[in-house]
């Protein structure tokens, strides 16, 4: 009887980030400077000047690249500005840094990747229903949401 191993899906576009935190070490003068450029990236996206705000979002991520919310923030200007390969990229860096982890993550998935590989030739079976659910996704963008 073969072994079916199934990666897990997860809606990237639109789930927010459950919780995000900031990186260890991070000092009161970056912690202060990163504020400030989320604060201006949403008036900026707010005001649908998604460049403008992509470009404040990728310096704040320079200060502190594990928060989950700048990611996905980043993720939706990208998508709004038909960037989708770059939206595709922090939509999944936003679900991988989300403080609260409810989704399978990338790590999660490369394992079952992993040994399904490892067990192929014992008759394990990949199921990938990651790319599946991405290949399937509204537009064709390789973003699942709640569709």
């Amino acid at each position: 009887m073969p072994v079916l191993l199934c990666t897990v899906a997860t809606n990237l576009k639109d789930f927010p980030p459950l919780a995000s935190t900031h990186s260890a070490g991070l000092s009161e003068a970056e912690r202060t400077r990163w504020e400030r450029l989320v604060q201006s990236a949403a008036r900026h996206a707010a005001d649908r000047q998604y460049h403008a705000a992509i470009e404040e979002l990728c310096e704040a991520l320079e200060i502190d690249g594990t928060h989950a919310e700048t990611h996905y923030r980043l993720a939706q200007c990208y998508l709004l500005t038909e960037q989708a390969e770059k939206a595709a990229e922090h939509f999944c860096l936003a679900r991988d840094c989300d403080a609260l982890r409810f989704r399978a993550d990338s790590r999660i998935n490369q394992a079952i990747r992993k040994v399904a590989s490892k067990y192929a030739q014992q008759g394990v079976v990949l199921i990938d229903a990651e790319a599946q659910f991405a290949a399937a996704s509204a537009g064709g963008l390789g973003i699942p949401g709640d569709e």
